[in-house]
């Protein structure tokens, strides 16, 4: 993230620039290797923790800060002019952020697994927080549509399986709406914390986010 009117549009503009960035952190190696791999030199202004990265940021210590895009999003939403800051387009790692859960716990692992599968595939059927009722009524009322009858748990036992209960899918649309829907309410053009979706778009739009069939 730089200061907008500081005619830095990306890494390659850093050169020999202050970053501040946090120590130890999987960023402060990207960060290396990123200009390793550009041949190209910079300094590190290191700190111990986002706060400390932020401050020296703003108190003008470094021409630009590095750390995840969600929390540069979130910290530029603090700002006094958000505005005035921009976070480049320059994406230096991938590292999935994701719930997780003890290895022992087999049933709560697969449980959240297929609760983040069934908003990622209500997102593609077109299945949202305002027609799930609607869309259960007409699977109710349709025995020819299988794959939507099972998507909605109106047949099959995929909730049992799992521990849940086999309507767990119309239960989390109900309450959350879908992917998409959950995205946009929380990092979406209109949210406090706006982060282009990218590689969270659904694999049908250049994104990685797919579900396997609910069968």
């Amino acid at each position: 993230m730089v200061k907008k009117n500081s005619s830095i549009s990306s890494i390659d503009d850093l050169v020999n620039q202050p970053i501040c960035v946090g120590s130890g952190t999987t960023t402060e190696q990207n960060i290396n290797d990123a200009f390793e791999a550009r041949s190209i030199p910079y300094t590190p202004i290191k700190y111990q923790d986002l706060n400390q990265v932020v401050a020296g940021y703003l108190q003008g210590r470094c021409a630009a800060m590095t750390s995840d895009r969600s929390q540069l999003a979130a910290a530029r939403s603090g700002f006094s002019n958000p505005k005035e800051h921009i976070i480049l387009k320059d994406i230096l790692s991938k590292e999935p952020l994701a719930p997780a859960s003890l290895g022992a716990d087999q049933k709560l692992g697969d449980a959240m697994r297929w609760v983040i599968y069934s908003l990622i595939s209500a997102e593609e059927k077109g299945i949202t927080k305002v027609n799930i009722n609607e869309k259960l009524k007409t699977a109710k009322a349709n025995p020819q549509l299988k794959p939507l009858r099972r998507f909605l748990g109106v047949e099959g036992d995929l909730g049992e399986k799992i521990g849940l209960d086999n309507s767990f899918v119309v239960n989390v649309i109900r309450a959350t709406g879908n992917y998409g829907e959950i995205y946009n309410r929380h990092l979406g053009p209109n949210s406090n914390v706006p982060i282009p979706r990218g590689l969270n778009e659904l694999y049908i739009k250049g994104g990685v986010q797919i579900s396997p069939p609910f069968n």
